[in-house]
């Protein structure tokens, strides 16, 4: 085969090749563009919803704090017996 055969067909397949790349290289560039767009309010979504797991951490770190107080003074009770009053000590005794 001789070159001048080979590079005949060739010249069209190139000059349609050349319009083909250029649209998808415009299709990628669009589509970077979308990405980056979404992925700032991607962003966004994600700060709130870190902001708000942050505030019901703290919400139910004090309610762990509030009972374990609660369940410490309910001990201290415990630890301490009752007073009987003295008209009641003096009729068991006597």
């Amino acid at each position: 085969m001789e070159p001048i055969n080979i590079i005949g067909p060739m010249i069209p397949l190139v000059a349609i090749s050349i319009p083909i790349v250029a649209m998808l290289l415009k299709h990628q560039k669009d589509m970077a563009t979308l990405i980056h767009s979404k992925s700032g309010q991607n962003d966004e979504l994600v700060i709130r919803e870190l902001q708000r797991l942050n505030q019901e951490v703290a919400e139910l770190r004090e309610r762990v704090n509030h009972q374990a107080i609660v369940v410490d003074d309910l001990g201290a009770l415990r630890q301490t017996p009752p007073s009987i009053p003295s008209d009641v000590a003096q009729r068991l005794n006597g």
